[in-house]
């Protein structure tokens, strides 16, 4: 098997000519709110229909070896490499708990979350404006990634991820305003088996505390009632 270079963040797995799976290592500065500067490499894969744990298991690996020099870079920050995995989903944490050395030198995040908000209850101030974001031109696109820098010490996204994004099942863009500025973003989208994956949301920081981030997570609870 070879494990190859597709692009800047993407590799892929091969045996000869046929793909058995990709890998992808996504290298960003933590978010602004920190006072101790952080560099993140969060890695992740993608198996082929012909992909099996094993395969698994050496992509997981080969991202962990690339990372690692990548990480070294940043000694004077605290560094990671790292896997996120939710709760209920038992077969990813069983998975990363077998990699060798993973949960020791790198690590893995287990993601819960409890929410006990009366959303109904939450309002939003006048001043903001919810709109259901289209993203359907450049300009859009392009206004929704300088906004989400403003949240991020560089954005981590660029155009052509956007509209990968797009092509996804039951896409949404929810965008909250403020004298016409995005200041609240969320981006969620239905997975293959029907789940609901929110891909990222933010505030701003300068409007951080007014409830923004109550109110998004309202609207990603209800979210179905919304997609198509």
């Amino acid at each position: 098997m070879k494990f190859l270079k597709i692009n800047r963040n993407e590799y892929g797995l091969y045996s000869g000519h046929e793909r058995l799976g990709k890998g992808f290592i996504h290298e960003s500065p933590d978010y602004k709110f920190y006072d101790r500067q952080k560099m993140n490499y969060f890695i992740e894969y993608d198996l082929e229909e012909n992909g099996n744990e094993e395969h698994a298991t050496v992509i997981v690996n080969n991202l962990v070896e690339i990372a690692k020099p990548k990480r070294n870079a940043y000694k004077e920050w605290e560094a990671r490499v790292y896997h996120c995995c939710f709760a209920h989903d038992k077969n990813a944490i069983e998975f990363y708990q077998r990699i060798d050395g993973f949960m020791v030198d790198e690590g893995m995040h287990v993601l819960t979350l409890k929410i006990d908000t009366d959303f109904e209850a939450i309002k939003l101030d006048p001043q903001y404006a919810v709109e259901d974001n289209p993203l359907d031109t450049e300009e859009k696109i392009d206004e929704l990634i300088r906004h989400h820098g403003e949240s991020f010490k560089s954005g981590l996204y660029i155009p052509e991820d956007i509209e990968a994004l797009k092509l996804k099942k039951g896409f949404k863009c929810i965008s909250i305003r403020k004298e016409g500025g995005i200041v609240a973003n969320l981006l969620l989208f239905i997975k293959a088996d029907g789940v609901g994956f929110l891909e990222d949301m933010f505030v701003n920081q300068s409007e951080r505390g007014n409830g923004l981030g109550k109110w998004i997570a309202r609207i990603a609870m209800c979210w179905d009632k919304g997609v198509d």
